[in-house]
């Protein structure tokens, strides 16, 4: 293709993609899946850039803001795990996701999914499922930090920090397949023999298990990483004893903003096969249909029932989450 069909076709990127903003920003009940799929992955190019990040602040604090994000989600989780299952050959392979002796991390208990059907260590996530819970649960996270900074007097600046992840509940061994954390956050000052610091310590072990190329650290899953981490700070500032305010809706449509950016950014200018390109857009629409105020839910829901069970273990999308 010569450069001057080159530019011709960034120019039709670019148009596509502006005229998805404005409609995103219009309509009632968006589905993106054809507009994102219509696009070409090698199209666009780095001054790009700015319309993929307005697409994704459009659809982070858009259509979806009314709408929860239960019915279509489950939905999808359920059926990729059956899909997952059916690879569950329980290959004793290279275990590509077993990284926890190299990096000094401590075994922690295995925390269960309770809305799975199955307990098995070796349940293939969705992609679409892993990062649903990615953006949320680390909202709830925040609420458990502080929980547990107002029993312990410990500050939440300094109870939870960014860094690499200090435990994981499983290896894995499926050959191609990462035993990928949850949330990507560290403990920092926290008496190790008190029981909320096994509380967090088993939260943040946690791990689903999902395809490698979704976990490594120069693609998407190491830049959710950093988004866990680059929030974790704002996020601490939250108060789950008050509703939600303008101020934790900017943080939390930030932050929604910036996941999506990753999966726009991905489907747009990294070379993806068609099960990778479905399992990213089924990203994006999950992120998009989940709310800013049940994201904050996430966290003030198990706030408000903290006195009555830590259910920190579980990866439900019941609404005693």
């Amino acid at each position: 293709m010569g450069s001057g069909s080159s530019k011709a076709c960034e120019a039709g990127a670019e148009t596509v993609l502006a005229a998805m903003v404005a409609w995103a920003a219009s309509s009632s009940n968006p589905s993106i899946r054809g507009e994102l799929q219509s696009l070409n992955a090698g199209m666009l190019k780095t001054d790009s850039e700015s319309i993929v990040k307005k697409l994704a602040q459009t659809l982070a604090t858009g259509p979806g803001k009314n709408k929860t994000s239960k019915g279509k989600s489950n939905e999808k989780a359920t059926g990729k795990q059956s899909k997952g299952t059916k690879s569950e050959k329980k290959t004793q392979g290279s275990g590509t996701g077993d990284q926890a002796s190299k990096e000094g991390r401590k075994k922690s208990e295995c925390a269960p999914d309770e809305s799975s059907d199955t307990s098995d260590m070796y349940t293939i996530r969705s992609l679409s499922y892993h990062f649903k819970k990615r953006m949320t649960r680390i909202v709830r996270l925040a609420a458990m930090g502080q929980f547990v900074s107002e029993q312990t007097s410990v500050f939440r600046q300094e109870l939870l920090i960014g860094g690499r992840s200090q435990f994981q509940d499983r290896s894995s061994h499926i050959s191609g397949y990462h035993a990928a954390h949850v949330v990507r956050v560290k403990i920092d000052r926290l008496n190790e023999q008190s029981d909320y610091f096994t509380m967090l310590k088993n939260f943040l072990g946690h791990t689903h298990l999902v395809e490698r190329y979704a976990n490594v650290w120069h693609g998407v899953g190491g830049k959710i990483d950093r988004i866990q981490s680059g929030f974790i700070r704002e996020l601490n500032e939250i108060n789950f004893q008050v509703s939600l305010t303008l101020q934790v809706q900017d943080i939390l449509e930030r932050m929604k903003a910036a996941f999506l950016t990753v999966f726009l950014n991905a489907i747009f200018s990294e070379e993806l096969n068609e099960e990778q390109l479905n399992d990213l857009t089924d990203v994006v629409e999950t992120l998009q249909e989940i709310s800013i105020y049940d994201m904050f839910m996430k966290g003030k829901t198990w706030y408000e029932g903290k006195y009555l069970e830590l259910n920190y273990c579980s990866d439900s999308d019941t609404d005693s989450e």
